[in-house]
C-alpha cells in the first residue's frame, strides 16, 4: 500500500491506567541502568532499584501520574 500511513498516539494507555505507566517506566529505568552499568554500578544496583521504587510509588501517592501535565 503506497499511500499507507501510520499515526501513533502515544500515552494512551498511561491516561487510561496511570498507576501501571508509572511503575512500568520505572522498572524500565531500572533494567536499563542494570544493563549499563559497570562492574562498580553494578554493586549498587539494589539501592538504585530501592530508589526508584521510591519515587514511582512517590509519585502516585502525590497524584503526578494523573496524565502528562
Amino acid at each position: 500500500m503506497p499511500g499507507a500511513s501510520v499515526r501513533h498516539t502515544g500515552g494512551r494507555s498511561a491516561v487510561h491506567d496511570p498507576s501501571r505507566a508509572i511503575r512500568a517506566f520505572h522498572r524500565s529505568a531500572f533494567h536499563l541502568y542494570r544493563r549499563h552499568a559497570s562492574p562498580l554500578g553494578r554493586l549498587a544496583a539494589p539501592v538504585v532499584g530501592a530508589g526508584l521504587w521510591l519515587r514511582g510509588e512517590w509519585r502516585l501517592r502525590q497524584g503526578l501520574g494523573r496524565g502528562r501535565e
